[in-house]
């Protein structure tokens, strides 16, 4: 898979690790969707 073309979802209970993966990720050319619960992926 080539960066840039994929959007990837990033789900966890620590504000920290999801800062630190979206950084990374969108760093890398990927579009990010965040979720903070593991009930809200449901609703995106």
């Amino acid at each position: 898979m080539v960066a840039g073309v994929a959007t990837i979802l990033v789900v966890d209970d620590e504000p920290r690790i999801v800062q630190i993966v979206r950084d990374y990720l969108q760093h890398g050319g990927f579009a990010v969707l965040v979720a903070s619960a593991s009930s809200a992926p449901t609703t995106i």
